[in-house]
């Protein structure tokens, strides 16, 4: 089940995902927290509905199941993987921005599911810390991109120079 997923995954949505976002002219996290978090979460939204609508008394027990079984697997394990398989974190500030968020969101969630209802407002604000979530990674994309990697440019040239300066010495 998992090959099949994955290469569905790695031979139709990723190639796809990756052309739309380049046509747009989207930064690739940015593509990575819209595009991506909605063709993964459609399946969870769908799955959801359909525990709900059969089966509206306790329908939602396992909803709420099969979402916290999805936020840990992606947390745990396909962190993990991804990880591995790139022998470390390059961008460690990116990684606890997303933690915090992430951790934030399930109190939150906590919150209001521990309320014993979820209404309007519940509605509203998940909602709205989705869309402030994107819009911080919009601009701290923006920032590394127009701040962060020059600044990184600079200083690789500089150690570029140094070293050329102190082999035409010898």
């Amino acid at each position: 089940l998992f090959r099949m997923l994955g290469s569905t995954a790695e031979d139709f949505f990723s190639p796809s995902l990756e052309m739309f976002s380049l046509k747009m002219g989207l930064p690739p996290r940015f593509a990575g927290v819209t595009l991506l978090a909605l063709g993964n979460g459609a399946a969870d939204v769908s799955a959801t509905i359909n525990a709900i609508k059969s089966d509206p008394q306790t329908g939602y027990q396992m909803s709420l199941g099969a979402l916290t079984g999805a936020g840990m697997f992606v947390g745990t394990v396909v962190c993990g993987v991804v990880i591995v398989t790139a022998d470390g974190v390059a961008c460690r500030g990116a990684l606890v921005r997303d933690v915090v968020v992430f951790i934030i969101t399930v109190a939150v969630v906590f919150w209001q599911l521990k309320r014993g209802s979820i209404g309007p407002t519940a509605i509203t604000l998940f909602f709205s810390m989705y869309i402030l979530f994107v819009l911080i990674v919009f601009i701290a994309d923006v920032y590394h991109r127009a701040v962060v990697v020059p600044r990184m440019e600079r200083l690789r040239d500089q150690r570029e120079r140094e070293r050329q300066r102190l082999e035409g010495q010898e």
